[in-house]
């Protein structure tokens, strides 16, 4: 079981005309976590960041590359080069993202000599990490798809992630506090060479050793079992026709269920946070489960739904047929 621990969240907001030739507001969102299993010794940690930008959806044109990044270097280091992930992705076809890493001193702005008349390919290639030491991208579309927030608005989001050779400990040099700079181009296509560029942001964020007992997070542990319930607001089990979804499907069974169940876990102590939960799964013929198939669940949720107003947003998970021990969580 993979589970996302999240240490810094940031967000920018600029006037779309002064920078992109639109009139909207630009929304830059930026967050930085690991990833870990700390039940599997076999199972490695991982790094990642998470790019959003958000704009009128009248902003985003089909074939327009986005380019998301943020350089990071130690506040007390002054040895060590800095690190520059840089994330690429193209709207409308999520499967031709890209994450690039750079090691070097040499700015990721706009109008620096390494980037400036050079393509999304081209950019500061005289830095470029080895790929042992590089930041990839995931097998999940989802994280590289551009999508709406609402009628008006919509996000074009990346992900890049860089996997540890085993686990990290509190030695591992990685924690500190580190001065991030971070920015956004947006190119016509692969071979523009002049891009529009929304202005860097700075700010400093601080990379604490994950969190290695789970229900340190997810339990409230000073209060006993007994004075808690669980309270359920939804319960839903959806039939579908088997031969409308799954094509290759030979037996005699005529259909199969989408389950969810989902509520409040809630703590009779006023220092305790209850706790929202969600259940998910697939009701099929055991004939159509095939070890290593990986089942991705999703539920997204508003205020008309929880009652908590102004309280939106989506939950996944994603099974991996035969190996619990790969399930991972997701939210938004």
């Amino acid at each position: 079981m993979m589970d996302t621990q999240i240490v810094a969240e940031e967000e920018f907001g600029v006037d779309g005309i002064d920078y992109l030739n639109v009139d909207t507001e630009i929304n830059q969102y930026f967050k930085a976590g690991f990833e870990t299993n700390p039940y599997d010794d076999t199972v490695n940690d991982f790094l990642g960041f998470q790019f959003e930008l958000e704009a009128d959806y009248t902003t985003f044109k089909g074939g327009e590359v986005v380019y998301q990044w943020a350089n990071y270097v130690k506040s007390d280091d002054y040895n060590s080069d800095p690190i520059t992930v840089g994330c690429a992705t193209t709207i409308g076809d999520p499967f031709s993202s890209e994450a690039q890493t750079f090691k070097g001193t040499s700015s990721m702005s706009n109008d620096s000599t390494k980037v400036a008349n050079r393509t999304v390919s081209q950019q500061n290639s005289e830095e470029r990490a080895p790929i042992k030491e590089s930041f990839q991208t995931i097998q999940e579309p989802a994280w590289y798809a551009h999508y709406n927030v609402s009628d008006t608005r919509a996000r074009q989001p990346c992900m890049a992630v860089i996997e540890y050779d085993g686990k990290l400990n509190d030695t591992n040099p990685i924690f500190g506090t580190y001065n991030v700079t971070f920015g956004t181009r947006v190119y016509q296509n692969q071979s523009d060479t002049a891009p529009a560029a929304l202005p860097d942001q700075s700010f400093q964020i601080e990379f604490t050793m994950p969190e290695t007992d789970l229900s340190n997070i997810y339990e409230v542990k000073d209060v006993p079992e007994d004075k808690a319930a669980y309270v359920e607001y939804i319960s839903k089990k959806f039939r579908r026709k088997i031969e409308n979804h799954f094509s290759d499907f030979s037996g005699s069974e005529t259909f199969y269920w989408l389950l969810v169940e989902g509520g409040y876990k809630l703590y009779d102590d006023s220092d305790a946070e209850n706790r929202w939960y969600f259940k998910l799964g697939i009701e099929r013929p055991t004939s159509m489960f095939t070890d290593g198939e990986i089942q991705y669940f999703w539920l997204t949720f508003d205020e008309l739904t929880t009652g908590v107003e102004d309280y939106t947003g989506a939950v996944g998970c994603k099974i991996t047929t035969g190996e619990p021990m790969e399930t991972q969580v997701h939210q938004w």
